[in-house]
């Protein structure tokens, strides 16, 4: 018996904040088109017949054409290992350009490169193929490559027309339990051609499991991507103290000072040169504000290489 959704055919039936939302970046950073949907499990309960799969195709652009299936295929129980023989895998659909993410060992199997957020697609290397496995287990031949993960992205590219995009899908994978199961969160790609995503980005101004930020008026790094040494630029001069907050991609606070202004500044230099490449998220309050993230009066991103 196999399971088959497509997300494709659910968006229709999802509000803004919960279907695909177009969403500007800062400057000229491209433009990330960001999916959000409620999670959805592959597996996780143990089927009655074999072989069984759970299926899910993903049209990243909504376009009508399939880009990638996720599978979670049981092939048969397995009482040598107290569970079942399964495999779980991503795939290519429709486009033979399309690519997933992949790492080998000595040209093994082609397993799934595990991104954390932040991490920047493609990279400095993009090795790209159409079928890659998150675990499999078969008989005593044993890859939990993706053992009890939890928001972890898959790393993705795609052809539309002739142009190349970059993307990412967020997933929680566990294979540590007898019953393995896959749940999908979100996805996103960038829009613009040949320009990279950074894992988990959304393209809002804030990451995965950040806040929304009520801004009054955005914020362009420049350059951006950088080294760390950059300007943040205003779209209105300000006057007064400021107080600088940076937050990674998953929203922990790794900066934050209090600025004094020298008259009216629409210009702040800046130097995170000592931060780990990844994304940023850059919040500026007045100064006494700094606790509610709300009151935040400008917000944008930072790339770090």
């Amino acid at each position: 018996m196999n399971k088959s959704n497509t997300f494709s055919k659910k968006l229709k039936s999802y509000s803004l904040l919960a279907g695909t939302i177009l969403a500007s970046s800062f400057g000229s950073e491209g433009q990330v088109i960001y999916t959000d949907i409620p999670d959805k499990e592959l597996g996780g309960i143990a089927p009655s017949s074999f072989p069984h799969s759970d299926v899910d195709s993903f049209d990243l652009n909504n376009d009508g054409q399939y880009d990638f299936k996720l599978t979670v295929k049981f092939e048969n129980e397995n009482t040598a290992a107290n569970g079942f023989d399964f495999r779980e895998y991503i795939e290519v659909l429709n486009n033979t350009q399309n690519a997933i993410n992949y790492y080998s060992l000595f040209d093994y199997t082609r397993f799934v490169l595990k991104k954390d957020s932040g991490d920047i697609i493609p990279g400095n290397f993009f090795n790209g193929t159409f079928k890659a496995y998150f675990a499999f287990q078969d008989g005593t031949d044993i890859a939990y490559n993706w053992k009890d993960e939890h928001d972890k992205c898959v790393a993705l590219k795609f052809h539309a027309d002739t142009n190349l995009h970059y993307g990412w899908i967020r997933l929680d994978v566990n294979t540590a339990d007898s019953v393995p199961n896959i749940i999908i969160k979100d996805f996103a790609y960038e829009a613009t051609p040949d320009l990279s995503i950074a894992a988990c980005d959304t393209g809002l101004g804030f990451g995965v499991n950040i806040a929304l930020i009520q801004s009054h008026q955005s914020l362009t790094v420049f350059p951006n991507p950088s080294n760390g040494n950059c300007i943040i630029q205003l779209e209105k001069p300000l006057t007064g103290d400021v107080h600088v907050c940076l937050k990674d991609a998953i929203g922990k606070e790794v900066y934050q000072a209090n600025i004094q202004l020298a008259g009216q500044q629409n210009e702040l230099p800046f130097n995170f040169s000592e931060l780990s490449p990844g994304m940023y998220f850059i919040q500026l309050f007045k100064a006494g504000d700094s606790e509610k993230s709300e009151k935040a009066f400008a917000s944008g991103k930072l790339i770090k290489n």
